[in-house]
């Protein structure tokens, strides 16, 4: 089964999955929710992933993790498609038979520490 890849509209709201950090992971600010703000080298060929709609953290897990079991490290945030667009970045859906709301969120050029910045402060606090 293709999945076909839609338009999404300005006013969509996207939600980004993240996780609190731990003290030994990040010593200076422990217990500080940490959401993706640069695509891995390694892994994220397509940008960095968010999905379709307000989802919850609950939905979020079910549609991220292998074993899908929400802890209370798990945290998500939103944002509009339209905000990221107006900072400059590229915002398509590219749905997987796993995950049919899956959004890669692009730039043109390097992805730099100016543009992690640009792409954090587009989220709601």
């Amino acid at each position: 089964m293709v999945l076909e890849p839609r338009e999404i509209a300005d006013d969509e709201e996207l939600t980004q999955y993240g996780r609190v950090t731990s003290a030994p992971a990040n010593p200076d600010h422990p217990g500080i929710p940490t959401f993706r703000i640069a695509p891995r080298a390694d892994a994220d060929s397509d940008g960095l992933s968010l999905m379709l709609g307000h989802q919850t953290a609950d939905e979020m897990v079910r549609a991220v993790r292998r074993f899908p079991k929400l802890t209370s490290d798990d945290r998500v945030r939103y944002v509009t498609a339209g905000r990221l667009r107006d900072a400059g970045f590229v915002v398509r859906h590219t749905p997987t038979r796993k995950n049919p709301g899956h959004v890669s969120v692009t730039k043109d050029g390097e992805w730099d520490t100016v543009t992690e910045v640009e792409f954090d402060v587009c989220f709601d606090s």
